[in-house]
């Protein structure tokens, strides 16, 4: 260990003198720096770097990995530092050096001017080759790998470092993690070269991914030039790569044919087998035969495609067309339709469903002749967006069985332990003034780690918090399963809430200051708030303050409605009062503004409204039970169409149960055995003849199909 010591005291008093030279060499006047100079610098620098690597190589013999952790040689990386030096220092010297030099090449430089001056004006410089970059696939390693071996490996001008600098700048990727390792040093390239070399010159591994890329092209489903071309020299290109991979592609022709052959279409599928026919010749024909037809295809295919006329599909629609006063309604019997009349309406949503379903009446149009299966009305329920007619929506009338209603009502435990909770916020805008409701940009952080900024409503008056599923499928938050009913004032437009989703709300004005919210998720919140833009006068301190949304004013989005559950946590001491009805309130978000603010005369009021209402335990166990009576009730009384019970009883007269324990169960037609087989028409000379069709087929194609299977087993 002592003559590792001295060695190291050698090693510092050498990294010393270095920087000695190195600040002196830069010290020095322009005057004294000399072609000599700079010579005897460089010559001196190359013994000392030579003699430090030998000395550092004993060091490292003579040392046991546990002295040199204690050993300040290593500690303070003596070698790095000298090594990045070295190349610091070697690099300004040579630098110098070549402006000092003279030009000796005037007259070679004068005639190659010359030659320049002489040369034809279609002689021009051709570009510079580029290496690509590779990013680890291992179906580009290949021309990787020539190019790199062309330009740089095999270039005796450049040395081991210069090359590994090249060969580390244009990797990316995995290939690029894969000799992250590896110090940018001559002694490594060879290592780093091979290492590339082991991970990506894998043949077999190419091989299966040029073949996956092959026999995985989809069939073209009509002619087309594009999508001929496309599978033309997909298949070109995968035929040469495994030809450079020393394949004996050209004893695959007959494969290769069939390949592409049933990526055809019908049409070229034909003129090809054609094209085939005219040879009378036996042999299996070639690719370059298959390569020839499927170019002048889509040359042909080229010039008249643009001649052709696109025209869309027209799809055939039909249209019912009918005048009202020439339709009675089918519950009051008067000339309009059922859904225009008010004794229907009046009736409860129970009633409105027996008198459909008894009348054999569309559930979604309330029209008679059709059912809904076959309803082509595309509009639905304008509650649940379902298929039924919004007259006939109800909660309760989908819970048919109790074990559905007791399936449907035990989702999760939350569902089962909510609160009743009623929330509800309205804004009412006077002819002669505008309200502005209190909003605040929050910052909140996604699954993945990245940060967005969203707008947030702070109602006071909702007792729950809110968010928008646009903002929970942004942030790639977790959903859990509730009950919940959202409806506007006055229970109009009842939407149900199925998801709650919990978030990390973070101020944009006060550091550190987070809080956890659980809020319900809804496809949208409310309308763009302020309706209009709003401009406020006469509040100069407005401009000292600190706000939660800078942009209160511009009609924005509103992603999160934060409620009393997070205004309690929110709010500070600070009151500010501004002109007219504006207060300013301060918030751990920042100063929210709220109020009436004055607006134009003539424009329209607008109003923002949400009500929302969920089921606590209590109540939701009298609802159940309260369906579960009404379901029975409904079931004993349930009313079935002429079909449904002529279905009942052939059920109850033809039910058997055979030897093997299987039911067995006569089909409900609606006309005899005998009616029905004489109208569906003589199948079985049908079936025969499609089945002489397809062995044909396959006795044509049989020659094809044997060489294919035959290459897979092998």
């Amino acid at each position: 260990m002592d003559s590792a010591e001295k060695r190291m005291k050698v090693q510092c008093d050498s990294y010393e003198n270095i920087q000695r030279a190195y600040a002196n060499f830069k010290k020095a006047p322009k005057e004294r720096i000399t072609v000599g100079y700079v010579t005897s610098r460089l010559d001196s620098l190359e013994v000392y770097w030579k003699d430090f690597k030998c000395l550092h190589q004993k060091i490292i013999q003579e040392t046991s990995k546990e002295e040199r952790k204690s050993c300040y040689y290593f500690d303070y990386e003596v070698y790095d530092h000298f090594e990045e030096l070295y190349y610091t220092y070697k690099g300004e010297l040579r630098n110098a050096l070549q402006k000092l030099q003279p030009d000796t090449d005037t007259e070679n430089k004068a005639q190659q001017l010359e030659q320049r001056l002489c040369q034809k004006p279609s002689d021009t410089k051709l570009p510079r080759i580029t290496i690509p970059i590779f990013s680890g696939d291992y179906t580009e390693w290949q021309s990787f790998h020539d190019l790199f071996l062309a330009l740089i490996h095999k270039n005796d001008t450049l040395e081991d470092v210069q090359k590994l600098h090249y060969l580390k700048s244009n990797l990316k990727g995995d290939a690029e993690v894969l000799l992250r390792q590896f110090a940018i040093t001559g002694e490594n390239y060879a290592e780093a070269w091979s290492a590339l070399k082991r991970r990506y010159d894998n043949k077999r591994y190419i091989a299966n991914c040029i073949f996956k890329k092959f026999f995985s092209q989809k069939p073209l489903p009509f002619e087309s030039a594009n999508l001929l071309k496309q599978l033309l020299d997909t298949s070109v290109e995968c035929i040469n790569s495994l030809k450079n991979l020393g394949l004996p592609t050209s004893h695959w022709d007959a494969i290769v044919n069939f390949v592409i052959v049933s990526k055809l279409d019908t049409v070229t599928h034909k003129q090809w087998e054609e094209s085939i026919g005219k040879n009378s010749t036996e042999d299996l024909p070639s690719f370059d035969h298959l390569k020839g037809f499927l170019e002048t295809k889509f040359r042909t295919l080229e010039m008249v495609e643009p001649a052709k006329k696109i025209t869309k599909p027209i799809n055939p629609k039909s249209f019912h067309a009918a005048d009202a006063e020439n339709v009675p309604c089918s519950y009051c019997k008067e000339k309009h339709y059922i859904f225009n009349c008010k004794k229907f309406v009046k009736q409860p949503t129970e009633e409105r469903y027996k008198f459909v379903q008894s009348n054999n009446l569309c559930f979604n149009c309330l029209m008679p002749n059709h059912t809904v299966f076959k309803c082509k009305n595309t509009i639905s329920c304008k509650i649940c967006k379902k298929r039924h007619h919004s007259l006939l929506h109800n909660d309760r009338k989908h819970l048919t069985t109790n074990e559905k209603m007791t399936t449907e009502g035990t989702t999760s435990k939350q569902q089962d332990e909510t609160e009743i909770k009623v929330t509800a916020h309205m804004s009412k805008e006077q002819p002669g003034q505008r309200i502005l409701l209190a909003t605040a940009l929050v910052d909140i952080t996604s699954r993945a780690g990245q940060t967005h900024v969203f707008r947030a409503l702070i109602d006071q008056g909702s007792e729950a918090s809110f968010v928008t599923a646009r903002v929970v499928d942004l942030l790639g938050l977790r959903r859990t399963n509730i009950n919940g009913v959202v409806s506007g004032v006055g229970g109009e437009g009842r939407i149900c809430i199925n998801h709650m989703a919990e978030l990390v709300v973070k101020s944009k004005c006060v550091s550190n200051f987070s809080v956890n919210i659980k809020a319900y998720v809804l496809k949208s919140l409310t309308r763009r708030l302020p309706a209009k833009e709003v401009k406020i006068c006469g509040w100069p301190q407005l401009k000292s303050m600190k706000l939660a949304d800078p942009h209160f004013h511009t009609p924005s989005r509103i992603d999160i409605l934060l409620g009393a559950d997070v205004f309690c946590k929110i709010i500070g001491s600070g009151l500010i009062r501004g002109p007219g009805n504006l207060v300013a309130q301060y918030t751990n978000l920042g100063w929210i503004l709220s109020g009436s603010v004055s607006k134009s005369a003539s424009s329209l009021p607008q109003i923002t409204s949400l009500h929302v209402t969920r089921l606590d335990d209590e109540t939701n166990n009298l609802l159940r039970k309260f369906w579960e009576i009404d379901v029975e009730h409904y079931r004993s009384k349930k009313i079935l169409t002429k079909e449904e019970t002529k279905c009942e009883e052939i059920y109850k007269n033809t039910t058997t149960r055979d030897e093997t324990g299987r039911y067995v169960v006569q089909l409900p037609l609606k006309q005899s055995y005998e009616d029905t087989v004489r109208m569906c028409g003589d199948t079985k000379k049908l079936a025969i003849t499609r089945l002489e069709s397809l062995e044909k087929r396959f006795f044509y194609y049989r020659c094809s199909f044997r060489i294919f299977f035959r290459f897979f087993l092998s």
